[in-house]
């Protein structure tokens, strides 16, 4: 079975900036980091936000399935308007995004392309971590609804070529589109000359990993089994929005996603119990000093209001990861699905130690970021990680460029030999 991805150019759908305005007041976050708040205050600061197609906040007794169809009808208005149009050629759309950091600022570079769907098992495309039945189910009714891609999936590739070289080496002019919002500056080229396309393509090496976007691309596959002939390469239901990113472009960053808990029943007493049979606990007096023996000592730091700060170090070097650990000896024992408790995601230290001071949790464990190579090496030894195991930061905003899919939507992949 072949191990080539498709990587194919297309027509992408974007603002116009003559109906639109300018795209700094337009793009948004993907639909799953942002919080109501900041959809209520995307959608009060520009009436054309993409947050409306992206992730809009529900209405009063709406089904998801009317949500979906009032995104398909506000993406037709705007179509019609002429505030969204489709570019006249196909092209890749090369993007750098800069951003600051802790230590200063960081820029990242990589591609929006059309990605061919595959089953996990070709090995084309590769998963690294578990998801969840509710948001592919939403995914899926939207992409049924809205014939769109409206925001990328963020996937990983690995090059022998200087990849930031070939991309920024075609980018000398006027960005097609620029964009500043906060501390982050997006700038966009659309790439179309043939040869130039197929130097981007030729460099990708199968597989490519995806980071973001798992519950995006099963749905995608869900889609194209109701849709599309898989033999047909020039079916846009064959293929998802994607970014690919270098797995070694400097600016690609994974921070810790901490988990915060709220006990059920007998839990906090059996994770209690699991952390005695399976780990040494020391205690720390701060947040800053618990942050670093967790780098230092690779172990998982605990937080609650009746034992402070904690180090939990494992007493059998886990197999793989501390995450991995985390999960399987404590956690997922701990809290298990059928019993009442909740296990959230947070990537801010502080903010997870404030949901526990507040009372709205009961307990966080404190993760060191996974490294980009033990990513991919477990993705690439058939491994799923636990769900919410990596946040790549920046994440990619929504709006910058979108693409069409199911009938009547083609492709054309003869322009990459």
């Amino acid at each position: 079975m072949s191990k080539r991805v498709a990587v194919l150019p297309f027509r992408g759908l974007r603002y116009n900036a003559g109906k639109a305005g300018g795209l700094s007041d337009l793009i948004c976050p993907p639909y799953d980091v942002m919080l109501d708040e900041e959809r209520a205050w995307l959608q009060q600061q520009h009436p054309l936000n993409m947050v409306r197609l992206e992730s809009p906040l529900p209405q009063p007794n709406e089904t998801p399935e009317s949500r979906f169809s009032r995104v398909a009808e506000t993406l037709k208005e705007w179509q019609a308007a002429g505030i969204i149009k489709s570019d006249s050629e196909p092209a890749l759309y090369v993007y750098r995004q800069r951003f600051a950091t802790s230590t200063g600022h960081a820029e990242r570079w990589c591609f929006f392309c059309l990605l061919g769907l595959s089953e996990y098992a070709t090995g084309q495309v590769i998963p690294h971590e578990n998801t969840m039945a509710a948001p592919k189910s939403e995914r899926l009714m939207m992409l049924r609804t809205c014939a769109a891609h409206l925001s990328p999936i963020m996937c990983l590739y690995r090059s022998q070529s200087d990849m930031r070289s070939v991309l920024s080496g075609l980018c000398a002019g006027e960005p097609l589109a620029a964009a500043r919002v906060g501390q982050q500056e997006h700038a966009l080229w659309a790439i179309a000359d043939p040869d130039d396309i197929r130097s981007i393509v030729s460099s990708v090496v199968a597989p490519v990993f995806i980071a973001d976007g798992h519950h995006r691309y099963e749905a995608a596959l869900a889609y194209r089994a109701e849709s599309a002939n898989p033999a047909d390469e020039t079916d846009a239901s064959n293929y998802i929005l994607a970014a690919l990113i270098h797995a070694r472009d400097p600016g690609l960053i994974i921070l810790s996603a901490h988990r915060v808990v709220k006990f059920g029943p007998g839990q906090r007493a059996r994770l209690e119990r699991l952390i005695a049979e399976h780990c040494t606990a020391e205690p720390s007096d701060s947040l800053p000093a618990l942050e670093r023996a967790v780098r230092e000592a690779a172990g998982v730091g605990w937080f609650d209001r009746i034992r402070g700060y904690r180090l939990l170090r494992f007493k059998a070097p886990p197999p793989s990861t501390n995450l991995e650990a985390l999960h399987s000896l404590l956690l997922d024992p701990a809290m298990r699905d059928n019993e009442p408790g909740q296990v959230a995601y947070v990537v801010g230290a502080q903010s997870a130690v404030y949901m526990v001071e507040t009372g709205d949790f009961d307990a966080v464990m404190f993760l060191d970021a996974v490294p980009v190579e033990k990513v991919l090496d477990a993705a690439e030894s058939g491994k799923r990680l636990p769900k919410k195991a990596t946040y790549f930061h920046p994440k990619l905003p929504a709006g910058l460029v979108m693409a069409a899919t199911g009938p009547g939507t083609d492709v054309d992949p003869s322009v990459c030999g």
